[in-house]
């Protein structure tokens, strides 16, 4: 009788230390590609947009089915923006994601977070190839929406829209479509 309870004890041990391990341990790396598109403010353009290419590399952990942190960093391309200067951007920043879950393969998902943005304007002064480049730096709240297919354990398909609201002298938003991969660890 003591061997029995001995080992149903240890089974139990054994069996709630796998279900933490599981709960607390989803981390994931992921690469999304896609576009933004930027509304500049009234002083560039009288309000025009233009689309670049912007790329996203991301790291998160869900703590569970329905919520996780992620890190991410992301950086764009140039865009020319009237013939005066070049523009790209680089940002890092931290959301909270909340999970839905459709079926054992379909997630839809919602992310709020907060983002450091690097804008890089650069100028061509045409006087013996010299650039000038200037930056402006804004921190700014950033939402966004999608779906996730799990493929398997490991790997998973994303796609999202993402608002970022920078209401700066240059820019008033930002909003990106990305599709991507994840690889879970």
């Amino acid at each position: 009788m003591r061997k029995t309870l001995l080992l149903a004890g240890v089974a139990c041990l054994f069996a709630a230390q796998a279900q933490a391990t599981d709960y607390f341990s989803k981390p994931y790396v992921g690469l999304d590609l896609g576009g933004t598109k930027l509304e500049y403010s009234n002083k560039i353009s009288g309000g025009d947009t233009d689309a670049i290419f912007v790329a996203n590399l991301n790291f998160g952990i869900k703590f569970n089915d329905y919520f996780g942190l992620e890190l991410s960093s992301q950086a764009s391309s140039e865009t020319d923006v009237e013939n005066v200067f070049d523009l790209s951007y680089s940002s890092i920043g931290i959301d909270a994601v909340g999970y839905l879950p459709c079926s054992s393969k379909v997630e839809l998902f919602a992310m709020v977070g907060v983002g450091y943005y690097n804008f890089d304007l650069k100028y061509n002064l045409k006087l013996d190839d010299i650039e000038l480049h200037l930056t402006k730096n804004d921190t700014a709240f950033r939402a966004g929406l999608g779906a996730q297919y799990n493929i398997n354990e490991k790997w998973a398909l994303r796609s999202m829209v993402r608002y970022h609201h920078i209401d700066n002298d240059l820019f008033d938003y930002i909003g990106d479509i990305n599709v991507g991969v994840r690889y879970n660890f």
